[in-house]
């Protein structure tokens, strides 16, 4: 009977993998994006304990985008979810890209 229950186990854990699946969340400013730099281009992310903590640390938008960001994507892929599913929690990684807003164009101004 042990057995049977390992198996069942072992299907739970298979189950519970495979659920962790691949998710995407994208947060817009409005402002229009400029092509994504490769230093902020799929750039990975670390978390511990379910995303509590941050490895990474925060990221300075400002020094990044001077002119402001238009676009911030997180991603979990099914590596990542795999990972962190491995880990039981302990352990999150993610994969950001930030773009950047279109510097503005500078207003002319008609003098006589």
């Amino acid at each position: 009977m042990s057995t049977i229950s390992s198996v069942k186990w072992g299907q739970l854990l298979l189950c519970a993998m495979a659920l962790t699946g691949c998710y995407t969340t994208t947060v817009s400013s409005g402002k229009p994006a400029a092509k994504a730099s490769i230093e902020y281009d799929e750039k990975s992310h670390h978390g511990l304990v379910n995303g509590i903590a941050e490895l990474s640390g925060p990221h300075n938008l400002e020094k990044i985008c001077p002119d402001g960001w238009s676009e911030i994507k997180t991603e979990t892929s099914f590596l990542n979810g795999f990972v962190d599913a491995v880990t039981m929690g302990i352990y999150n990684p993610q994969t950001i890209t930030v773009r950047c807003a279109l510097p503005s164009k500078p207003v002319a101004v008609n003098t006589p």
